[in-house]
């Protein structure tokens, strides 16, 4: 049986029960994830990558990107933000496995080149955190 949503006073649709400093810790988790990645790729741009062609310039597409959605998800915490964010990192961890099983733009890397393992763990923290926020954040008895 599903439960339909009840409108509070403001209208607002009642969420999931989760307090709502967890929806901030999720939050800060997972923009904390995106700004470390972005940093990393900008860092491994300055360091060198730059000289890589393709590569070079989606690093920094990719530290940008991180820094615009780090600042979205909190300020507009909203449910496809949460998921557009995790799947971009998501996408991010795809792409350096895709460089280093079969390389990506005519560029092959490996798991230990710098920060590799740990931009790894970083994006998988963040994409699991900023997935479940997402469907944390969808309305009770509604898709949203």
């Amino acid at each position: 049986m599903k439960t339909q949503p009840s409108e509070g006073q403001s209208g607002e649709v009642r969420r999931r029960s989760l307090p709502r400093r967890s929806y901030w810790l999720g939050a800060i988790v997972g923009a904390s994830a995106l700004v470390l990645s972005g940093l990393v790729h900008v860092h491994l741009w300055l360091t060198g990558y730059r000289h890589v062609p393709t590569i070079g310039p989606l690093f920094v597409v990719q530290g940008v990107l991180a820094l615009v959605l780090a600042i979205m998800v909190l300020v507009r915490p909203r449910r496809w933000v949460y998921l557009v964010a995790s799947l971009f990192l998501g996408g991010t961890i795809a792409a350096l496995f895709a460089s280093v099983e079969v390389g990506l733009f005519g560029f092959r890397d490996a798991l230990s080149a710098p920060y590799a393992v740990e931009s790894l763990v970083i994006e998988a923290v963040g994409t699991l955190v900023l997935a479940l926020m997402g469907w944390l954040l969808a309305p009770v008895g509604r898709r949203g």
